[in-house]
């Protein structure tokens, strides 16, 4: 390129800078002042609430309270001398261990419990056996009991055969 070529295209632009910068000032509309808003009537706000009168609260509440009436000391006395029953702990699985075999009884409270055939369960009792996936235990009351864990699985039939396909699968012909 030569030196005349480059004033020429560097005139040119020029000369497309301020033909665009004189078609904006003809054209192009400069916004004006910005406008105030009229004034307008006040913002409407809430209106106070009512306030009533703390006699008039009272009889209210006294008339319809929000819970009930708290029982007579009588009562409150006497559910407190019956203590609640504890719920009897649960065996709820068999873990073995190269030390033998321990059950897994869940107890209200304490979480689970790992207990050795012999050892005394939580709130009375003691397990009598723990083997395989049975534990059998004597109650705080001195009943015997038996647990299998895992005993309600179902056997399935056997399955039927598979139908024959429709037609035969392509084969492939030509290479081994």
């Amino acid at each position: 390129m030569s030196a005349l070529s480059m004033w020429r295209l560097l005139l040119g632009a020029l000369l497309a800078l301020a033909l665009g910068a004189m078609a904006n000032f003809a054209f192009v509309d400069v916004p004006g002042q910005p406008v105030a808003p009229r004034a307008t009537a006040e913002d409407w706000t809430l209106p106070p609430p009512p306030r009533p009168a703390p006699a008039t609260i009272e009889a209210a509440w006294e008339k319809n309270p929000p819970w009930p009436p708290p029982p007579p000391p009588q009562e409150v006395a006497a559910s407190a001398a019956a203590a609640p029953e504890v719920p009897a702990p649960v065996p709820v699985g068999v873990a073995r261990s190269r030390h033998g075999a321990r059950a897994v009884f869940s107890v209200a409270g304490a979480g689970t419990v790992l207990l050795r055939a012999g050892d005394p369960l939580p709130g009375g009792g003691r397990v009598l056996r723990v083997s395989g996936l049975s534990v059998e235990w004597r109650d705080a009351k001195g009943e015997r009991q038996q647990r299998e864990m895992f005993n309600s699985y179902q056997i399935q039939e056997e399955a039927a055969p598979a139908p024959a396909p429709a037609s035969k699968p392509p084969t492939r012909k030509g290479r081994r």
